[in-house]
């Protein structure tokens, strides 16, 4: 704890307030028989004040790994540790008024603090993204630790940009608006059903349905799944070598990160995380299923979803990561333009023939595109298109030698 206090006293503070915190939830959950939205009303901030206790004392651990960058230090761990005050604080706030917090629009002060607390997550989104281009930047004695460190941040960030998925409104919810003029509640973190339903004991995830919560859960904790990964093979390294043991960190982290993008792949087919079909059961062992008709098909919000938080995942790290030619030359110049290419011929070999319109006229045009899978296949073709040519801006800027900054204005 010590070194901790020393490495950024603010944050640990802070990180051992949210165990204070905890420990008054639980009082709350003995005394308070409310329920708020069919959970405990003070289960809620008891699970995101155990989340960012835990989340905040590794983070401190991490900047002590970075004694070239105190500004970075500084800021990053002030801006998280206000950031966790006020988000464990509205909740908190919330759950005693006895409503929700999140997604809660119905009254004024229910649409500040919600638009308080999304702010307040972008904020440390974006201190963590500052953080993981230190990190990649900073050289370590233990290769694998380093690579834990950067790589569980990493996955970090994109756990955390899942937590914007469940931000639009539904269908249902923008019916009830169009019916009542009113909108009460704008997002949900189900995928299929209301929230709210059966759910498994202490975490609430939906037994019946898709929840967002679940890859956003497991995304979000790869900073500690990681490193302890990494400081596990740190006490090998008589029987391996420093190599084999930063080999080892790459492999966990790309099945980590496989696992949780299966998880929001199974989270927004609308299929419970406890009843995984055949095919997310392959995708789970590696191996290949055919499609049978007990299959529930994406839709195309959700593949628009999806498509989405990969784009920005990879801008992410073509803004924040340059220099690595494995991300402008490689990531994000050829993987994910691949893949969305790929889904774009079999959007549009299954869809076209489906459609009337055309491409004659501007009315034609409009035709065609309101079915939405060609339209969804024409966002995916701008978004391939457009990380492809960035990317090659980026490459250029650096054999040219022009200032990244420069080339980010412009791009």
């Amino acid at each position: 704890m010590r070194s901790l206090w020393k490495t950024h006293a603010p944050l640990t503070a802070v990180s051992a307030l949210m165990l204070a915190a905890l420990g008054a939830c639980g009082v709350g959950l003995l005394v308070d028989p409310r329920l708020v939205a069919g959970a405990p009303a003070w289960l809620k901030p008891a699970k995101f004040a155990a989340s960012t206790a835990i989340y905040g004392f590794t983070l401190v651990w991490v900047l002590g790994y970075l004694p070239e960058w105190p500004r970075v230090r500084r800021i990053a761990g002030w801006a998280t540790a206000i950031v966790f005050i006020i988000e464990v604080g509205t909740i908190s706030l919330q759950a005693g008024r006895g409503t929700t917090s999140h997604f809660n629009v119905g009254t004024a002060l229910d649409r500040t603090i919600f638009a308080v607390m999304g702010l307040a997550i972008l904020v440390q989104w974006f201190a963590s993204i500052a953080i993981a281009f230190a990190l990649w930047r900073q050289r370590f004695a233990d290769p694998a630790l380093g690579w834990a460190m950067r790589l569980g941040l990493i996955i970090s960030i994109a756990g955390a940009a899942m937590g914007g998925l469940m931000t639009s409104p539904s269908h249902a919810q923008l019916a009830s608006a169009r019916a009542t003029h009113h909108l009460e509640v704008v997002g949900s973190h189900t995928v299929g059903g209301p929230d709210g339903g059966p759910g498994l004991p202490g975490t609430t995830w939906s037994t019946e349905h898709g929840d967002l919560r679940v890859p956003h859960f497991l995304g979000l904790h790869a900073l500690q799944v990681l490193p302890a990964i990494g400081v596990a093979l740190a006490r090998a390294r008589r029987r391996m070598s420093a190599g084999e043991r930063a080999r080892l960190v790459r492999v966990a982290a790309a099945s980590y990160a496989a696992l949780t993008a299966i998880l929001l792949w199974q989270a927004l087919r609308g299929q419970s995380v406890v009843t995984p079909d055949a095919v997310t059961v392959a995708a789970l062992a590696g191996g290949a299923c055919p499609v049978h008709h007990g299959v529930t098909p994406m839709t195309p919000d959700q593949i628009f979803s999806l498509v989405n938080a990969i784009a920005a995942v990879a801008w992410i790290l073509l803004v924040a990561l340059p220099r690595q030619r494995w991300v402008a030359g490689v990531a994000t110049a050829f993987v994910v333009p691949a893949f969305f290419a790929s889904a774009y011929i079999a959007i549009v070999v299954t869809q076209f023939g489906r459609s009337a319109g055309g491409f004659s006229t501007l009315p034609a045009v409009a035709t065609l595109f309101s079915n939405p899978w060609l339209l969804l296949a024409g966002w995916i073709h701008y978004l391939a298109f457009d990380l492809f040519v960035g990317s090659w801006e980026v490459r250029d800027a650096r054999e040219r030698k022009i200032p990244h900054l420069t080339c980010r204005v412009w791009c």
